[in-house]
């Protein structure tokens, strides 16, 4: 494209500040004679990250300009200029400049100290530009002198990038009560940037503070037990009333130290528990708080205290299932863990050992407490139950645990289609044994429904077990496109070795969308689990249920 004038770009600064106006001067000239085209319109071009912007100028007589491009607040980079005739739209770069820039993610903060505890803040500093910054420095401005603030920056922040900003304001005085200072983040680059605080000082006052979080300590049956933590007043004025609130316990009081004691700030106390439960207290644990006070702060303690005895017992589980009540000689389950949990916290296992042939674990020399027995062997349900072990005496624990009849197995395999796969259920009934194991089966298909239509299919119940199934009944969950009910709902005892046939009506809901062919139960009804069976046998004096 052939143009009357062409035009030039210049700018006077390699480096504007963030948000500055930034002034661009040029010429336009006669491409053939070189001399000065007056009065005639320029485009100058300014582009940065791939933005292109354009400022329009008009050159005087003599064919000079002066444009003035002016930046958004929050924006940076490397900038390129250059101008032309506003007919030719191909830019030739004539000239550059940089703007560094940063940004906080937050416009100010609010800060309440308490005189003399320090309070924290943190934000994020954003690269607003496609250059580093280097040399990045924190100063507090305008600070007044009861405040002194500490901050922390990492000295570089790569293009575009973010970096965490972290400062404690501690206050040594209440006056000023008010004051409004800013941080000051710089670069060595010039990029600038304050971030303001608003701060109120509150009156200084105490401020108690616990070395633990939780006293747990076990206390000897019969004997005084000392326990002790340190309160440490870290306010910015003297507590000048310290005194201790403790729970209604007889066998708990404070040795020391006095009530009514003064601390004085950044001072510390040991305070120190005398625990003397009863010789004949019970083997458990005692929680509650102790309260540390003072006029206008105070501090709560959590404790949980167990009594425990220095006597030791012993315990034999026998651990048994349905065979032990209907199979000959009564045989117990061989090879069955049995542990000894803290009530507290079962992942802390006290001792642990292994049923023999005869089904039965012994431990020894236990100490007289409270525990939890969890039994768990193959093929079997769990056990876990509470026990207290006695001193001197042949503790026993007969633990329960039921078989397991019904065992399943997926199998998971892939199609021709991506990310698709074929998912199997494989069920298997243990049979002859001496528990009820009932299969409950429906048909794999059922006849398409117009909506309001009914259709009635035949659950087949099998019990293949040698014990009777007691009090036979169905379940049914709501589904959004079928309503399911059954002629009985109730079926009762299922005897050993027997099956049934149950009628259960199968209706489509009026509301329902159509489906095309005959739906399969797989696909429309056990997608979500919404016909179920539920039974129980008693073994052992306990009803044990199945579902």
């Amino acid at each position: 494209v052939s143009a009357a004038y062409r035009a030039t770009a210049s700018v006077a600064v390699d480096v504007s500040l963030q948000g500055a106006a930034v002034t661009i001067t040029g010429r336009a000239f006669d491409p053939e004679s070189g001399t000065a085209a007056g009065g005639v319109p320029v485009t100058v071009r300014v582009t940065v990250k791939g933005t292109r912007r354009i400022v329009d100028a008009v050159t005087g007589a003599d064919g000079t300009y002066t444009a003035v491009f002016q930046p958004l607040a929050n924006e940076a980079g490397s900038y390129t200029v250059c101008a032309d005739h506003p007919g030719i739209t191909h830019d030739v770069v004539q000239d550059s400049f940089r703007i560094y820039g940063m940004r906080a993610n937050y416009a100010f903060f609010n800060a309440t100290v308490t005189g003399g505890s320090p309070v924290t803040g943190a934000l994020s500093i954003t690269n607003l530009g496609d250059l580093p910054l280097t040399g990045v420095t924190v100063e507090a401005v305008e600070l007044p002198g009861n405040l002194t603030i500490d901050s922390s920056i990492a000295a570089s922040i790569a293009a575009g990038a973010s970096m965490p900003l972290s400062f404690t304001v501690t206050s040594s005085g209440a006056d000023p009560a008010e004051s409004h200072p800013f941080l000051r983040i710089r670069s060595a680059e010039g990029a600038e940037f304050s971030f303001p605080l608003n701060v109120t000082v509150l009156p200084f006052q105490p401020r108690l503070v616990s070395s633990i979080g939780l006293l747990e300590r076990g206390m000897l049956r019969g004997e005084q037990t000392l326990v002790t933590f340190d309160v440490t007043n870290l306010g910015g004025a003297q507590a000048t009333d310290v005194f201790f609130n403790l729970p209604d316990f007889d066998w708990m009081r404070v040795v020391s130290p006095a009530a009514h004691q003064p601390l004085a700030v950044g001072a510390t106390m040991r305070v120190t528990l005398a625990l003397s439960p009863a010789a004949d207290a019970p083997l458990e644990a005692w929680t509650g708080t102790i309260g540390i006070s003072t006029g206008s702060d105070g501090v709560s303690v959590p404790f949980m205290f167990r009594a425990i005895s220095d006597a030791i017992g012993d315990l034999t589980v026998s651990v048994q299932d349905e065979n032990t009540f209907y199979v000959a000689n009564t045989p117990l389950v061989a090879g069955a863990r049995v542990s000894l949990l803290d009530p507290y916290d079962s992942s802390k296992v006290i001792a642990e050992a292994t049923t023999g042939a005869d089904g039965r674990a012994t431990f020894t020399g236990v100490p007289e407490a409270i525990y939890v027995i969890d039994v768990q062997a193959p093929k079997h349900g769990q056990y876990r139950q509470p026990v207290t072990i006695h001193a001197s005496i042949a503790n026993a624990v007969e633990a329960f645990i039921p078989l397991q009849t019904v065992s399943y197995a997926w199998t998971v395999t892939p199609t021709e289609i991506a990310d698709n796969y074929n998912i199997h259920l494989e069920t298997t009934f243990e049979t002859n044994v001496p528990a009820p194991v009932v299969e409950f089966s429906l048909p794999s298909r059922i006849p398409d429904l117009a909506p309001g239509e009914s259709t009635t299919i035949i659950a087949r119940l099998v019990n293949k077990g040698l014990i009777a199934a007691e009090d036979c009944r169905f379940t049914f969950q709501e589904h959004p496109e079928y309503e399911l009910s059954a002629l009985v709902v109730e079926i009762g005892i299922l005897p050993a070795k027997s099956e049934i046939e149950v009628p259960i009506t199968i209706t489509r809901r009026i509301a329902a969308s159509g489906l095309d062919g005959g739906p399969t139960l797989e696909r429309s009804l056990c997608g979500d689990v919404i016909a179920g069976l539920v039974y129980l046998h008693h073994c052992a004096n306990r009803p044990i249920e199945h579902l």
